[in-house]
């Protein structure tokens, strides 16, 4: 399972008062943390400031996080407009752009997206959205699912650089929001050979007490089902046990290498 930090988000508050006032220093040692925690991948996006200054502030990131490390790096905007000038300046090996959907607002930016994302053979995620809403059943994510892997393979991405996401609701509001979504990805899995599957694993608990309890629940269960990247916030070293645990219990991990490795560096809890 790629794990993939989730903290460089300017809809957090600390990663906005950084991104606001191009605090260089504070993004560069939050990437640095990350990947010490074991991130192998970094969630990069300026949204939830301005439009206005989006693109801008999508590539100030990327420049800054590349200056200290070359870890991959999510693309994470619905303006893709801010997603193609960020990965001008990207000079990775490994990418991934999020987001394409069918939803009515970010169909037309699906394309080009697309494109990019042939054109530099990265990976790219799908959002399992419908036109006007997300389908409230697995089976009906999977058909929106369906639907993006043929717009996808008409435009030369290969089923591999494709990450489907399930879409995790809260589990606070929908009952079910949980089980669709592993539903989900076993159908994904199961049906678009060769796709990948990826979750935000937080959703799942907000607006509830003691939410590490839930998103380390979910985890569980997603290593379980198969899912093949996680973003969370790899600075919880409880969540990161459960991860190690959840894949030694799932065969993910050989002869539980990672695990006794975490063990012997003391980084299990």
């Amino acid at each position: 399972m790629i794990v993939v930090g989730e903290s460089l988000n300017g809809t957090l508050a600390g990663p906005q008062r950084a991104i606001l006032a191009h605090n260089e220093a504070w993004i560069q040692q939050m990437a640095l943390d990350q990947i010490r925690c074991g991130a192998q991948m970094l969630d990069v996006n300026s949204g939830g400031i301005s439009q206005d200054r989006e693109v801008e502030d999508l590539v100030w990131m990327v420049e800054a996080i590349q200056a200290v490390a070359q870890v991959p790096l999510v693309l994470d905007s619905s303006n893709a407009k801010a997603i193609e000038a960020a990965a001008k300046v990207y000079r990775g090996k490994s990418l991934l752009l999020s987001s394409i959907s069918v939803e009515r607002r970010n169909l037309e930016s699906a394309p080009a997206i697309l494109s990019l994302a042939s054109e530099k053979g990265c990976g790219v995620v799908a959002l399992c959205i419908g036109p006007q809403a997300i389908p409230v059943t697995a089976q009906g994510r999977l058909a929106i699912a369906n639907t993006l892997y043929e717009m996808a393979m008409t435009r030369g991405i290969t089923a591999e650089n494709l990450y489907f996401d399930p879409i995790v609701s809260p589990v606070g509001t929908q009952a079910q929001a949980g089980t669709v979504a592993l539903e989900t990805t076993r159908l994904i899995k199961e049906h678009l050979p060769g796709a990948r599957t990826i979750v935000g694993v937080s959703n799942i608990s907000y607006g509830l007490p003691r939410r590490k309890l839930l998103n380390g629940a979910f985890l569980a269960m997603l290593a379980a089902a198969g899912v093949d990247a996680c973003i969370v916030d790899v600075r919880d070293l409880g969540l990161m046990s459960i991860l190690r645990a959840a894949q030694a219990v799932a065969g993910q991990d050989k002869m539980c290498k990672d695990y006794i490795r975490a063990y012997r560096a003391g980084s299990l809890q």
